[in-house]
Formats: C-alpha cells, structure tokens, sequence
C-alpha cells in the first residue's frame, strides 16, 4: 500500500483544513478578531529510528504522516504538512561547515566555519545543490510524487543555522543583528 492509500483525507477533513489554514491566515491578516489556535501534542512511541528516516525517504515520509494522523483524527489545529526533517544543518553544510549524526537524532552542525560574524561578507554564495541540499531536493519530488491529496510539504526557517554558519553564539544574536531582517 502507497502513502497516499494509507492516508486518505475525506471531504470533511479537507474542508475542516482549509478552515484551519484560513484562521491561521487570519492572525496575520486580521488578527484583533481572529481565535486562539490550538495543537495537541501527540507523542507516538512506534516511529522508526532516526538513522533508519534518514536513509530512506519513503520511510520518513510515513513517518511524517503517522505523526500528523492522530491530529487529523483529534481535529486540533495542526496544519496538514509534513516536513523533509534533515535537522539545522542544511544552510551551514551549504556553506561548508561540518555536520553530524548524533545517535536516533537529526542531524547538526559541527562546526562553523567563520572566526567573526563580519567575515560574512567574504562569503560567496553557494550552488543551489550544496551541502544538503541536493539531497533535499531529490527527497522532497519523492515526496511529492507520493503526497496523499490534502497533505502539503512545508519548509523550515533556518536562521539558526545560517547564525552558526557566521558564527554567532546562536539565535539571540542573530534576531538582534541588523542583517537578519527580522525586527
């Protein structure tokens, strides 16, 4: 059995998520008259090992999608979206840092690669595919290929990541620096 015949969203469901999408919307849009938005958290003990997602993507995508189901059947406010989970070294392996594979856990980066947060600068962009990239970009067409309808893939801020590739101390440094471009 596919991953989209394991995960089958009905018409109710797709309706009641469009609504969540739409308050979730709102708190930007409106948000004097929008209403509190509320996930429950749902531990599940049966998930495969880190190092057994990270090999294969089908596997981590069912992952996703046996951690996203008991929020569908609960009808919290948990969008619909699963994540391509290669951990917070995606942007500091693009610039070359290091990373590692700490035991049944995400990936993190091992080391950064500039002495002062004003060497950024010198920095030249890296390629579309560096790093983990590539490796992203061939996981997430898997996972759009096998995406039950209903289900989107949604992607991850890395400011904490591109703070350890300049460098910084951490996020706190990096929210209060003028080039994040966050105020």
């Amino acid at each position: 059995m596919t991953t989209k015949e394991q995960l089958k969203l009905n018409d109710q469901q797709l309706e009641r998520l469009a609504q969540v999408d739409a308050d979730y919307r709102m708190q930007h849009t409106d948000p004097s008259n929008c209403r509190p938005m509320i996930i429950i958290r749902t531990p599940l003990d049966h998930l495969p090992s880190w190092e057994a997602r990270l090999a294969d993507p089908l596997v981590m995508l069912q992952a996703e999608l046996d951690s996203l189901r008991p929020h569908l059947e609960i009808g919290d406010d948990r969008v619909a979206s699963v994540r391509v989970q290669f951990g917070t070294p995606q942007v500091a392996a693009a610039f070359g840092c290091s990373v590692v594979y700490p035991e049944n856990s995400l990936p993190a980066t091992g080391s950064h690669i500039l002495e002062n947060a004003e060497d950024v600068e010198q920095l030249a962009i890296p390629a579309l595919n560096a790093g983990m990239y590539s490796k992203l970009a061939e996981w997430t067409e898997i996972w759009q290929e096998n995406l039950p309808n209903g289900i989107h893939i949604c992607a991850r801020f890395t400011g904490d990541t591109a703070a350890v590739a300049r460098g910084m101390a951490g996020k706190k440094e990096y929210y209060n620096s003028s080039r994040s471009g966050i105020s």
